[in-house]
């Protein structure tokens, strides 16, 4: 039996990592290799793709039944979640596989099989392996494209035009543009590129599925001591996996290089990970879509290859946190689960362990935590007005005023 393994990432309020399993195969069929069906013709295909703040995301269709999936380079495996896994009425496996993320975890969960799964009119890979994976309940995609579909397809996100570019591979031909960086793909199907930061060269994989710009993991951060080095920084709760809440001290990067650009005041977080990937050696670093929506990002896995065009939003400067506030739906609100002291949610009096019931006078539901944390990253100097519920069920509505905390 052949060892898998399965790295999946999910959204909720911020950039909540999920499960990174190991898994080895069983009576449906885990050790076999996908059968790709390539593009018909000389030419790529262009279907549309969708942007939630860094995320992006396709319409697929599994087994004839329209979905739409987080592309995710950061996941080893492709994903459903269990309510998709219901819908297309498909087997589990009786095996469970053990999970750990970025940080680790007891947590199992099954795999099976998708007979089709399909992007636009002629792209298919037939009897693929997917992992059901329980999301949190913001998570409102129907599953995550892993290093499967990265090694069937060569890939262009084309973040400023919203569109992605899928051929066979080593049929996409870059932008003129286009700086080409190579690309390291593990057995398991991690990608890893080279990059600098803050004059500290090293390996970091390629992750569309985080929401952040440059996570520096936890034994590179106490080797380099950069914790002392890189101040002013802030010790918050930057995520919440299957292995549990994750933290980590948010500070900026005087410079960071990757290729021929030299960025500056790049948000990382220096990882506080005692176990998982973010606790690991296993290379210094995971780059997330703050980073890569500055550019256009062509992936050849097959080829080992990275093409980036720079884009407007490269230009922009990169937001840090602003609010001090982390919140998470819960099932029937969103309770406050972190609070950074001396923040503008500190200074308007919010506690953690409150229930935070509107925002700018809107009610807030499950399906509102991208737009509430759109709310929590405006622009510097915006006031936000928060209706909060504290243990006496008293309720009471507080304004706090954004700024850079890093």
């Amino acid at each position: 039996m052949r060892r898998r393994e399965v790295l999946g990432r999910a959204l909720a309020v911020s950039s909540f990592p999920l499960a990174g399993l190991n898994g080895c195969g069983g009576s449906l069929g885990l050790g076999a290799e996908a059968e790709v069906v390539p593009p018909p013709g000389p030419g790529p295909v262009t279907v549309p793709l969708e942007r939630r703040q860094t995320h992006v995301s396709l319409a697929v269709r599994v087994n004839g039944q329209p979905l739409r999936f987080l592309l995710d380079t950061g996941a080893d495996h492709n994903v459903l979640t269990p309510h998709t896994a219901q819908l297309l009425g498909l087997p589990l496996s009786t095996e469970r596989v053990p999970s750990s993320g970025a940080e680790a975890s007891d947590e199992t969960v099954p795999w099976t099989v998708v007979d089709d799964l399909a992007v636009g009119d002629a792209l298919h890979l037939k009897r693929e392996i997917a992992f059901v994976v329980p999301m949190p309940v913001e998570f409102d995609y129907d599953g995550i494209l892993g290093a499967t579909f990265w090694r069937a397809f060569a890939v262009r996100l084309d973040y400023g035009g919203a569109q992605a570019t899928l051929a066979a591979p080593g049929r996409l031909a870059p932008s003129p543009a286009a700086a080409g960086l190579p690309l390291r793909v593990l057995p398991g199907g991690k990608m890893l590129v080279q990059a600098t930061a803050a004059g500290h060269a090293g390996l970091f994989s390629v992750d569309t599925g985080d929401a952040g710009a440059v996570t520096l993991f936890r034994p590179v951060v106490e080797r380099l001591c950069l914790r002392a080095a890189l101040q002013p920084s802030v010790r918050m709760l930057t995520g919440v996996s299957v292995g549990g809440t994750t933290w980590a001290d948010v500070a900026r990067l005087p410079t960071f290089d990757i290729g021929p650009w030299q960025l500056s005041r790049v948000p990382v977080h220096l990882s506080l990970a005692t176990g998982g990937l973010f606790g690991s050696d296993a290379w210094m670093g995971n780059l997330g879509g703050e980073l890569w929506r500055g550019f256009a990002v062509t992936i050849d896995a097959a080829g080992g290859a990275l093409y980036l065009e720079p884009q407007a939003a490269l230009a922009e400067p990169f937001a840090g946190p602003r609010s001090g506030l982390v919140a998470r739906w819960t099932g029937e609100r969103f309770d406050v689960l972190d609070v950074v002291g001396g923040s503008p949610a500190d200074e308007a009096g919010v506690r953690r362990g409150e229930s935070l019931l509107a925002v700018q006078g809107r009610e807030l539901a499950a399906t509102d935590a991208i737009w509430l944390r759109t709310q929590l990253a405006g622009e510097p100097g915006t006031s936000v007005a928060l209706r909060l519920r504290g243990a006496s069920a008293q309720e009471r509505v507080v304004t706090m005023v954004l700024r850079e905390l890093v």
